[in-house]
């Protein structure tokens, strides 16, 4: 097997709020396990907040070898299992080593009743054992409870290497045992090594990428690649059983390949899940088929599913824009079901829900926008529903329900309700009407002054992805936005460091991903182009700190990845938008070589960042700046292929 060229450490640094948060490790694609070490800068004592993934790369100490890991995300949970070597000379200094091991549980899924891992752990050899609780040894004894309790066993003293085989379950000790003899067959480590490898070299090996000019862009892209190709989470074990949202045992329908699990949805909606629709729709279908049996067994359509449970994590209803990109991009399979989705989708935007609610709904509608006296996510909320509300249009419209697809429309429209004339931003509004901006320049580039949502009044000022004609109105027309927008890059360019949040353009959080594109709806092309080439070279590195913060579930890496092909999507549409490509020569065999996008670019360099003209197929691309996901780039029924052909030069031009 030839892997391309990868660099695993990219995302495994960083600091503050630069760091990515990834753990380095072993693990399958999309796999439930991944293992790796848990580390610290001194000795036992971490820093919480860049630790979420375990591991950081500045490190001195391993604490543990860890069996599950959050992926990228800047929250603290699972590192379950922990194994460690250790070399002792008796028993009083195993109690010592014990005593100081670092218990590396995490407190997220607490807050919802927490999750239970079950683990079997088998040994090719060992002379003794026992347990642990409180740091006090007990030997011979085989079970134990409590928080800072455990395991050890001793091997022989001529014994230089140790396999063991470990047996993970959400469900059962039972389950465990299943999971170890069916997933392994207790066969030789190599044996195991090689089939995980291949595993990794058929999805990687469907993308390909070439920059004679641009090598570290090569590396940058196969890392992407898997980075994004590690999550979500697979949820269901051997023989297709899984835990559901409602604490039962179930076992996955026959239509879908697996279960999934760990939905940071408010990150990933916006590019990790478009990039599995367009090139894995059978992944996608599971992955939305996961969300409605999560409403079949809980109830509701979550907001940050992990495991089994509700986390009422982040804003918004965004499961809304995932059902609608994968319906309007027409990927959907005959197993929706789509009465049971139109009525998640009106239960959340109309109805109070048991987990994961909206703001109180009727409220919301009263007022046309969340009142800052009532909730202090005012301006957040209201900008996020209003893009929600669109993408329930867009399911409704699919469906045939023109008229109640109209209403969502106009409420996707609210978002006018809280955007200040005076100012020209969006501000938090209460219930009398009355704006509460940042009262100055300096107030306006506060991140922490909680009138948004992990963002300042420069963040959430171009938040309006779904209607960005109507955002151009609202700014006076299109030169005034152009030079708004502009302003918000170049200034952002001054702000090197990602310790703390850039004032501007951040390219480190969710809400400003789309905003590089929108210059596109006031004709200016090449100032898309001009600044997404930009990040893609300054923004993203090959080294540990390379993205620019949290990789949140593979949001920052399909980012990446979608920028540097050329084209971006319009989360919730079938609308992708053109960029500036960073290759030469791209291919992605999709939907495991059912049809293949083969991306030629000619004349490129790093000076050549502005695209002159734009073949699909051979022919002018006539929708310039936008290429269609339905019109031009789905996989047909049969093999099929796609090709486009971009002409690069140093200058911009209008004629296409």
């Amino acid at each position: 097997m030839n892997f391309p060229p990868v660099n695993l450490h990219i995302g495994t640094g960083g600091n503050g709020y630069g760091v990515g948060n990834l753990p380095l490790g072993a693990q399958s694609p999309y796999g439930a396990l991944r293992l790796g070490p848990d580390t610290s800068d001194t000795f036992d004592i971490p820093i919480i907040f860049e630790h979420c993934g375990g591991y950081h790369y500045s490190d001195k100490y391993i604490n543990a070898f860890s069996h599950t890991h959050m992926f990228g995300a800047g929250l603290q949970d699972y590192g379950e299992v922990g194994v460690f070597p250790i070399q002792v000379e008796d028993d009083d200094h195993l109690q010592h080593m014990i005593a100081n091991r670092y218990n590396y549980r995490r407190p997220f899924s607490k807050l919802s009743g927490g999750v239970t891992t079950y683990f079997v752990i088998t040994f090719t050899n060992w002379t003794n054992f026992g347990v642990w609780t409180n740091g006090h040894l007990v030997q011979g004894q085989t079970t134990t409870d409590g928080c800072s309790s455990g395991a050890y066993v001793i091997l022989p003293d001529d014994q230089q290497q140790v396999t063991a085989y470990v047996g993970i379950s959400f469900i059962s000790i039972e389950q465990a045992h299943i999971n170890l003899q069916v997933q392994t067959e207790l066969q030789l480590f190599d044996s195991i090594r090689e089939l995980v490898q291949q595993k990794w070299f058929n999805e990687i090996s469907r993308f390909e990428v070439s920059a004679e000019w641009n090598r570290e862009a090569e590396i940058k892209f196969n890392t992407a690649i898997v980075h994004s190709l590690s999550s979500p989470t697979q949820w269901d074990e051997s023989n297709g059983v899984y835990l559901g949202f409602d604490g039962q045992v179930h076992t996955k329908p026959d239509y879908m390949e697996h279960i999934y699990t760990d939905l940071s949805i408010w990150d990933i909606f916006r590019t990790q899940i478009p990039f599995i629709i367009f090139h894995d729709s059978q992944r996608a279908n599971d992955i939305i088929h996961s969300i409605m049996l999560n409403v079949e067994q809980g109830g509701d359509l979550p907001k940050w599913p992990f495991a089994n449970i509700y986390t009422n994590c982040m804003i918004g209803s965004h499961a809304d824009i995932m059902l609608s990109d994968l319906i309007m991009k027409r990927e959907h399979n005959i197993h929706l079901n789509m009465t049971q989705v139109i009525e998640a989708l009106r239960k959340v935007a109309n109805q109070a829900q048991k987990h994961d609610s909206r703001f109180d709904s009727p409220t919301y509608i009263k007022y046309q926008y969340v009142p800052y006296d009532m909730d202090s996510k005012s301006a957040s909320q209201t900008l996020s529903y209003a893009y929600d509300d669109w993408a329930i249009g867009n399911v409704m419209y699919a469906a045939g329900l023109v008229d109640e697809a109209q209403e969502y429309y106009n409420r996707s429209l609210w978002f006018e309700h809280i955007f200040d004339n005076k100012t020209k931003f969006f501000c938090p509004r209460n219930s009398t009407g009355e704006f509460y901006c940042p009262s100055n320049e300096i107030e306006q580039l506060n991140p922490f002054d909680n009138l948004y949502v992990e963002g300042d009044a420069w963040h959430y000022r171009f938040f309006v992805p779904h209607n960005t004609r109507r955002l151009i109105d609202l700014f006076g027309g299109p030169e005034i936005f152009v030079h708004e927008l502009d302003t918000f890059f170049m200034r952002s360019q001054i702000w090197t460091s990602t310790i703390l949040p850039n004032p501007y353009y951040w390219a480190g959080n969710e809400h400003d991903l789309f905003s590089v594109w929108q210059f596109h709806y006031s004709n200016r092309s090449d100032l898309t182009q001009f600044h997404s080439r930009w990040l893609l070279d300054h923004v993203y590195t090959t080294n540990p700190d390379g993205i620019p913060g949290n990789d949140d579930y593979g949001t920052m890496p399909a980012w990446y990845i979608f920028a540097s092909m050329g084209f971006y999507p319009l989360a919730g549409s079938s609308t992708y938008l053109i960029g500036s490509p960073a290759f030469d020569r791209i291919t992605i065999r999709r939907n495991n070589g059912q049809c293949t996008l083969t991306i030629i670019v000619h004349n490129n360099s790093p000076e050549n960042i502005y695209v002159e003209r734009l073949l699909l197929n051979g022919q002018i691309l006539s929708t310039f700046p936008f290429i269609d996901h339905v019109d031009h780039l789905q996989c047909s029924t049969g093999a099929s292929s796609v090709q486009l052909d971009f002409f690069m030069s140093s200058t911009f031009s209008t004629d296409k």
